[in-house]
């Protein structure tokens, strides 16, 4: 039948090889997946903007939700969110369960949610109802960076969860809040230094060698107590610093650790959302009667001009937090998702949305959660109109405030809800 003989040995030979070669290719593929995106290595991602990096995601998604990859409900009491480094993610979570009894740093593997390490960082603490670690861990790749309530901060091995150095803040730096429901700041990296919110007399915050935990400087000119919102790494007309909000108000502090500008806001209580630079406007938003306000800060020769462009007492981000895109920016306040042009301080739609929650950007869209009932709504991140696009409820809900930010990390949409964790797919 064949005018050639056939060598079936070689045949068979080949096949295996291309079998073998597919499959290691397809292999590679799935397990490089997870490195595809720029890291998402700290607080509100590398860019510290609540943006995910991910594109082609899934336009709509069922009344039940996006298909859960997988759940776990071994995280302990909580309301840190997740950094990433290849195949792991890190989180806090506290335990009060016989001799696992404390806060410790948490290490999972994605592609399941197994536990890989945990190490105990400090104490059990209870403020009131609101219980366990709020910060989120940052991560270079070697080690982890964390944070505890109590203010206790380490470094540690990012294989095996072992403690390289640590402290506590308020005995080493002399940290102040003032309020009393715990250090809720994030740790940031920013090269070699790592930059803690920390408040006091000595200084608003402090740069140590992320390697040694050695101070490199803190900062002069603010003395002022902390709340919970995060420093945010940015630059103002082609200077480099960190902006900080807190109940005195908001600043820019040089990546030196000299106060650059500081501008003064009524004293009210917890200010927990980050402040947001748009161009040349910061954009601060908190509750207890606050609201939003808009401030242009530009430089004039060698100081800093603030000007307040703005001023909304109805429009309050709680504990939620903001994203910009374009010129907009995108909140929820304490009944509703908020448009609003950054440049005119005009609002340019409102809805009740969710309600009162948080807020993240993935691919064009926005992702809200409700804080109270977990439910999460897609709805299209433009300044036409409220498009909402779906909706779903979370299973399983506590009985605590889903506090947690929702965050999309290279297309999965991971919620948290105190010990449990839902890994969604969204491609």
């Amino acid at each position: 039948m064949f005018p050639f003989p056939l060598n079936f040995s070689l045949i068979f030979l080949t096949m295996k090889t291309l079998t073998y070669t597919l499959l290691l290719a397809l292999f590679l593929l799935t397990t490089q997946s997870f490195a595809q995106e720029k890291g998402w290595n700290q607080w509100r991602g590398p860019d510290h903007t609540g943006k995910s990096y991910s594109t082609g995601l899934i336009s709509s998604w069922p009344e039940s939700g996006p298909t859960i990859t997988w759940r776990i409900d071994t995280l302990g009491e909580g309301f840190s969110n997740f950094s990433f480094l290849g195949d792991t993610m890190f989180t806090m979570g506290q335990f009060r369960e016989g001799n696992k009894n404390g806060t410790y740093a948490i290490a999972l593997d994605r592609k399941d949610g197994k536990i890989l390490w945990e190490t105990l960082i400090g104490p059990v603490a209870d403020p009131g109802r609101y219980v366990g670690p709020r910060s989120t861990p940052a991560t270079d790749g070697e080690w982890v960076y964390v944070l505890g309530q109590e203010g206790d901060a380490a470094a540690l091995d990012i294989k095996t969860g072992k403690k390289l150095w640590g402290y506590n803040l308020k005995e080493k730096f002399g940290s102040r809040i003032d309020t009393g429901w715990g250090h809720a700041v994030s740790p940031i990296l920013d090269g070699d230094q790592l930059i803690f919110t920390i408040g006091g007399s000595g200084g608003f915050l402090v740069s140590v060698d992320k390697k040694t935990g050695e101070k490199i400087w803190q900062s002069e000119g603010l003395q002022e107590a902390t709340s919970y919102a995060t420093a945010v790494p940015v630059e103002i007309d082609g200077v480099p610093q960190y902006i900080v909000h807190s109940n005195f108000g908001l600043a820019g502090i040089a990546k030196d650790g000299k106060l650059l500008w500081r501008k003064d806001r009524e004293r009210r209580t917890a200010i927990c959302t980050d402040l947001m630079l748009v161009g040349n406007i910061v954009v601060a938003s908190s509750a207890y009667g606050m609201g939003l306000n808009g401030y242009e800060v530009k430089k004039v020769g060698d100081t800093f001009e603030v000007t307040e462009l703005y001023d909304d007492r109805g429009l309050e981000s709680h504990h939620g937090g903001m994203v910009s895109v374009g010129n907009y920016v995108y909140f929820l306040t304490n009944r509703e998702l908020v448009c609003l042009d950054t440049k005119t301080g005009q609002t340019i739609w409102r809805n009740p949305s969710v309600g009162k929650g948080s807020i993240t950007f993935a691919d064009g869209n926005l992702i809200v959660r409700n804080e109270r009932t977990g439910t999460v709504a897609l709805v299209v991140a433009t300044p036409d109109e409220y498009k909402e696009i779906s909706r779903f409820d979370q299973p399983e809900r506590s009985d605590k405030q889903s506090w947690t930010y929702p965050i999309v990390v290279d297309g999965k949409m991971y919620i948290r809800d105190q010990d449990k964790l839902f890994c969604y797919s969204l491609r």
